[in-house]
């Protein structure tokens, strides 16, 4: 069911409902809802290691997604890896059954959307490594100009291969890393640059956006009703308003969707 017995969960302080969820739903995948207003049933957790890659801050459990996120993440990190010999490091997906994080950011709701760090390594990083990672910038925000120091030629590569997937609906990233992505871009294929947005503060990692991939009023309604029994009981109003809100727009095709996309 969508809620696992409230035995196994655990209420942290200042931890919003949805991370008080520990396990997905046994409801087959789907995404619900909009990115910035969204759940999520049946996700599948990516693997906190992989080939070319690792999660970071595992303990966050941020690591849950669509199974298209998840197919994304290991293709995505194995090309990269044969084409420039790095280590992806993968921040924020989504939570267990989606929803609001208490912290960090507004979209990352319905399994989608993937945090994909600038910092690139060549070795695993240490299970303490990753607990505490340390971010490399590529601007110099002072001087409001790329940090060419923390510039490699594979940050180019990265975003190229990632905008090129035909499932990647967006990637975010801050306006200074757009305008040196056009500036190095030297062949006449352009075209993957449109999916590139400008972003304010997506200046250690790009925001990669899969395309939506569409929600049905049964699967809505069904976890409407289950939600409402959950939180009613446990007297959690504002959290039965969001979920309402969420299933608000369960009925969501491609053409609907792309006009929620701008929203992290």
């Amino acid at each position: 069911m969508y809620f696992c017995c409230f035995n196994n969960v655990s209420f942290a302080v200042n931890a919003s409902f949805w991370e008080q969820i520990k396990e997905p739903s046994d409801e087959p995948v789907q995404s619900i809802g909009s990115y910035a207003n969204g759940c999520l049933a049946g996700a599948h957790a990516l693997p906190v290691e992989g080939v070319g890659y690792q999660v970071i801050r595992p303990e966050r459990a941020r690591y849950y997604g669509h199974q298209a996120s998840i197919d994304f993440i290991e293709s995505f990190a194995s090309q990269f890896q044969q084409q420039t010999n790095k280590q992806l490091l993968i921040g924020d997906m989504s939570l267990a059954q989606g929803g609001r994080f208490s912290f960090g950011h507004s979209s990352h709701q319905n399994g989608l959307d993937i945090d994909i760090w600038f910092r690139l390594e060549e070795t695993r990083l240490s299970s303490d490594e990753l607990a505490d990672p340390q971010a490399i910038s590529l601007i110099d925000e002072k001087q409001y100009q790329a940090n060419e120091s923390n510039w490699q030629d594979e940050h180019f590569q990265m975003v190229k291969l990632a905008a090129s997937n035909p499932e990647v609906a967006r990637i975010f990233v801050h306006p200074i890393i757009k305008q040196k992505l056009c500036n190095v871009e030297s062949s006449t294929n352009r075209e993957w640059l449109r999916k590139v947005r400008p972003w304010w503060g997506h200046h250690v990692h790009m925001h990669v956006r899969l395309d939506c991939l569409g929600v049905t009023i049964a699967a809505g309604l069904k976890l409407f009703l289950r939600l409402e029994m959950v939180v009613v009981k446990n007297s959690r109003v504002g959290s039965l308003r969001k979920v309402s809100r969420c299933l608000s727009q369960r009925v969501i095709n491609r053409k609907q969707c792309r006009s929620c996309q701008s929203s992290v």
